[in-house]
């Protein structure tokens, strides 16, 4: 319900002005609050009338209550509920959340009003701003099916069609999907500063195209499934980076696939299933800097290619990473996956519960170069059979359970060993074929 009278000044603690945001104080700005409560002059009673209502580039503030409704967004809008709040949250508070155990009077809170098969915010337009909300219980666990492939309703929607896209400082918990991020890539889209907690999925771009996003400084916990799965099934996503996230109790905390200069940079996992999942399609992928512990299974892991037509992951760089005291192996490379050109350097990979770093059949022609792979469980590093031309070199492997080093793709004539790939100035004690490996000088 529209209100004429001067638009309420009522908790403006939310209107904090974040960096880049300083012209929002110069925008005109509506004010909706539910029961008019905290807001007693507000404008609206409902988000959805005010973004229909309002100007292009207008601030729809969003005063403390529970909005029950769908609002679609198809004009470049600023809206807002309350930031510090959201600011405040502790995203990793072991204690399972529920959805009526915040208070309405000091938080924006956005659910369904039906069993309908829709967003709570459907993001439609060039430049929206969306910020300081819970988005929760959007449980639609039964998927449909588009081109063939499993798609899940999103509780924030942003369409492939634009781009400019601002996701941050909401805690989206409690639903089947938090956020369906697409962008057409004419500007950069960013969703940061978000708390994706006890979802099924954290952030996906699912159906959509994903080109020129910056997915950033972001907290996920207890993921049924993935915290991030970015490509996937669709072409058309590309220069996507998702840097300083923090991932905790994830089952997986990323999935990538089919995706051109994807970025996967000083991101944290902790206590979860798989740390970076990669399927095939993917072209100059980059992981780097990231730090993963305490994790179950491999942390980062190269599988077969799922898409009708299978491509290969090529040019990929893995450097600067530490992965430790994980139950499974640091880095592995599946028979099948036929990566090729990827470099594997400068990685810390320790005290894992199986091997390093594992390379199977069929992945040939990478480098692997300058890691430390010590005291894991199994092996240090290990090809498989079927590997060639890798060149694995000035690595060092000490302390590893079974093996420092493994070659399986060797033949012996006249009592010389012929390896199939090429190690050389790596230092290590224990190596099969003994004395192969560990004596060979660079």
């Amino acid at each position: 319900m529209k209100r004429t009278a001067i638009t309420c000044l009522v908790a403006l603690g939310a209107m904090t002005i974040l960096p880049g945001n300083a012209s929002a104080a110069d925008k005109p700005k509506v004010v909706v609050d539910d029961d008019r409560a905290q807001c007693a002059d507000a404008d609206y009673t409902s988000i959805s009338e005010a973004v229909h209502e309002a100007p292009p580039g207008a601030v729809v503030q969003v005063c403390p209550g529970r909005y029950r409704e769908w609002v679609v967004v198809d004009k470049p809008l600023t809206i807002r509920g309350q930031l510090d709040e959201v600011e405040a949250v502790d995203c990793f508070d072991p204690t399972p959340g529920q959805l009526d155990d915040l208070d309405a009077t000091r938080w924006a809170i956005v659910e369904p009003p039906d069993s309908s098969w829709r967003s709570l915010f459907s993001l439609s337009a060039d430049n929206v701003e969306l910020a300081g909300f819970v988005l929760q219980g959007l449980d639609r666990p039964t998927p449909t099916l588009v081109d063939g492939y499993t798609m899940y309703i999103p509780a924030v929607a942003a369409s492939s069609d634009y781009s400019g896209y601002q996701i941050h400082h909401n805690l989206v918990r409690k639903n089947t999907l938090g956020i369906e991020l697409g962008s057409n890539g004419a500007t950069q889209s960013r969703a940061h500063h978000n708390c994706l907690r006890e979802n099924k999925y954290g952030l996906a771009n699912q159906r959509q195209l994903l080109k020129s996003a910056r997915v950033d400084h972001n907290q996920t916990f207890r993921s049924e499934s993935l915290a991030y799965e970015i490509g996937w099934g669709y072409a058309g996503t590309e220069r996507v980076t998702l840097d300083h996230n923090a991932s905790r109790g994830d089952s997986y905390s990323y999935r990538v696939e089919n995706t051109t200069a994807t970025r996967i940079d000083q991101n944290t996992v902790e206590a979860g299933g798989r740390g970076i999942y990669v399927r095939g399609g993917n072209v100059g992928l980059e992981l780097t800097t990231n730090v993963m512990t305490g994790g179950s299974l491999g942390e980062i892991f190269f599988d077969t290619p799922t898409l009708a037509v299978p491509e290969p992951t090529t040019a990929a760089v893995i450097t600067g990473n530490t992965i430790t005291g994980n139950r499974g192996v640091g880095i592995v490379i599946v028979a099948q996956a036929k990566v090729t050109g990827m470099e594997i350097s400068g990685n810390v990979i320790t005290d894992n519960g199986a091997s390093g770093i594992v390379v199977l059949d069929g992945n040939n022609g990478n480098v692997i170069r300058a890691n430390i792979s010590d005291r894991n469980g199994l092996y240090g590093i290990r090809t498989g059979p079927n590997t060639t031309g890798n060149i694995i070199e000035s690595n060092q492997m000490l302390g590893n359970g079974q093996l420092d080093a493994w070659e399986q793709s060797f033949t012996t004539v006249d009592g010389v060993i012929d390896l199939a790939n090429d190690w050389t100035g790596n230092q290590c004690a224990t190596d099969k074929p003994a004395g192969a490996i560990c004596g060979a000088a660079s």
